[in-house]
């Protein structure tokens, strides 16, 4: 896995989902923090979900570009949710 991730390494992308409805500002800087300790050539997408919207907004985080080390995955886990973090070659694949 760890060659796989190096050698497509800028064909990856990161995807998070953020539920506002638990997330807090001190969630925000811990996830600021972790994405600006790990830079690298991975792109970072978020999806952004509220029960105020009808659906989610995705964005590209443009400020942070990531090495999705398996530190920084399993970082995001713990702090998002095994289920909103995942790793991808950007064709969808």
């Amino acid at each position: 896995m760890e060659n796989l991730r190096e050698k497509h390494q800028n064909k990856l992308r990161l995807s998070i989902r953020l539920h506002t409805h638990n997330l807090e500002s001190s969630s925000i800087d811990r996830l600021a923090h972790l994405l600006s300790l790990h830079q690298g050539h991975t792109y970072v997408k978020a999806q952004i979900e509220s029960e105020q919207m009808d659906r989610p907004i995705a964005m590209n985080i443009r400020k942070f570009v990531v090495d999705p080390s398996p530190t920084l995955m399993h970082e995001l886990r713990i702090l998002l949710g095994e289920e909103n973090v995942k790793l991808a070659l950007q064709n969808g694949t």
